[in-house]
């Protein structure tokens, strides 16, 4: 991914950060650098989208929103690629979004207090996205106390529309964070924070709640520059949040939206202002990125820590001379329990076709946050449940009855809407059983399981052209 990084960093110098002068922007023209995104997963040629947000145009093609909006949290350190990222503005704040773009992920990072992933924004022929207006930036170090901010998204409770909340600067959190009374709800994450001349200052990322009101948390959008555009930013920690701060692109293109902003610093103006050219992807770029299974971060922040592996490490060894694909596709979602040794277990996960190895109850617990596909709590209260082992063995299968049970059989459920609570959907059955834990999910998935011959599993493809392992 490194080329198309570098496409970010060029697109990102290329928009407003240069100018000295202010926007003056409406809210109705603000709104159009607003994106309403929703990302999911394709199970059996439909689509499910389980997570909604809001971003915002950042320049040319390049779209900022929340980690947590626009990429999958496996309850580990790395986060990883929905199967799709779809994104659309609005004609007008009375209308409905036109989805007319696709989201691939590029940079992000989501430690040490950051909530941020950058994408590249394509139209439907592939080719990189024209937006109608792009935010100007405003240099959100000299926000002081009690400014004025509007935040724009696509909360859920706006019926699809989007939404403008009014408040102030209530405060900071170190400098990174800028709070603000404005109030915010559940689709807003993403969503922009402009301020009173209609520049874009911050990304609308959280909410802190007291027993009478709440805060919302904005990232600051020069942390987020400095973050993962450091060699291209300069920020004067000295005087942060005060009106005499100055931000810098470079060491001679600086802007201030505070007192005397209309005065250019070291002679430098607009039309002085030399800015680089971003380069577009070109067709065969954009598809490879769009066809690729995983998100690189290889030119993101570093991330420490290497997740949990799975691997095959057990007896029950992949013939690739054997393999059938067929027996695969008939096993996907099943737990295999090799009955000629000592009942080792398999996961065949349904996403890639792949076994992997439950050694123990930790590992079920990893592979049950990982391979989670995360739902809503009206589409989960549609298929039913069975409260133990023993009664989904009893029960009939619904799955000839059930059109969502039998898409998602075999697959693990995440509660998104709640605390991420683990329901696994019984391949044969069509019922969900509540996995509360790694014990009770090792527990659960043992008994759930089907017998196979050491012959058999050697038919079953745990590596073929990809690698053996599964990092999270």
């Amino acid at each position: 991914m490194k080329r198309l990084t570098l496409f970010v960093l060029t697109a990102l110098l290329c928009v407003a950060p240069l100018s000295s002068v202010r926007a003056d922007s409406s809210i109705q023209e603000n709104a159009q650098q607003v994106i309403s995104i929703g990302c999911g997963w394709v199970i059996d040629d439909e689509y499910y989208t389980v997570s909604w947000g809001s971003g915002v145009a950042l320049g040319e093609s390049m779209v900022l929103t929340n980690a947590h909006v626009g990429l999958y949290d496996a309850g580990e350190v790395d986060l990883y690629e929905y199967d799709y990222c779809i994104g659309g503005t609005a004609r007008n704040m009375y209308s409905e979004p036109a989805y007319d773009m696709v989201l691939v992920p590029t940079v992000y990072n989501n430690e040490n207090g950051f909530d941020y992933v950058v994408m590249a924004a394509y139209d439907t022929d592939i080719k990189p996205y024209t937006f109608a207006s792009e935010a100007t930036y405003g240099n959100a170090d000299s926000l002081v106390l009690g400014d004025d901010l509007t935040l724009l998204g696509y909360p859920a409770i706006a019926d699809g529309t989007i939404l403008a909340t009014t408040g102030v600067v209530s405060g900071y959190s170190g400098d990174q964070y800028i709070r603000s009374d404005a109030i915010v709800e559940f689709g807003n994450s993403g969503g922009a924070a402009f301020d009173a001349r209609g520049n874009l200052v911050g990304l609308v990322t959280s909410v802190s709640v007291g027993e009478l009101n709440s805060l919302t948390n904005i990232q600051n959008l020069n942390a987020i520059f400095e973050d993962f555009v450091p060699e291209a930013i300069t920020r004067d920690y000295d005087t942060l949040y005060t009106i005499d701060n100055y931000t810098c692109f470079t060491d001679d293109a600086c802007y201030n939206f505070g007192e005397g902003d209309d005065i250019p610093l070291d002679g430098l103006n607009d039309e002085e202002a030399v800015v680089p050219e971003a380069t577009p992807l070109t067709d065969a770029e954009a598809l490879a990125i769009l066809e690729s299974e995983q998100l690189s971060n290889e030119d993101a922040a570093p991330v420490e820590g290497s997740g949990t592996v799975f691997t095959d490490t057990s007896p029950g060894a992949y013939d690739e001379a054997k393999r059938s694909l067929s027996m695969r596709d008939n096993v996907k979602g099943q737990i295999l329990l090799q009955v000629e040794l000592r009942g080792e277990a398999w996961y065949v996960n349904p996403g890639d076709g792949l076994r992997y190895y439950m050694k123990d109850d930790a590992t079920a617990y990893e592979m049950m946050r990982f391979f989670g596909l995360g739902i809503t709590d009206e589409d989960l209260s549609t298929i039913p449940l069975k409260s133990d082992t023993t009664a989904i063995n009893d029960a009939t299968s619904i799955c000839s009855q059930n059109a969502l049970a039998r898409s998602l059989r075999g697959r693990i459920l995440l509660q998104v809407e709640q605390h991420g609570e683990a329901w696994y959907v019984d391949p044969d059955t069509c019922y969900r059983i509540y996995m509360a834990d790694g014990d009770a999910a090792y527990t659960i998935m043992r008994y759930l399981g089907l017998g196979i011959t050491d012959a058999d599993l050697e038919r079953l493809p745990w590596n073929l052209e990809t690698p053996t392992e599964v990092t999270v």
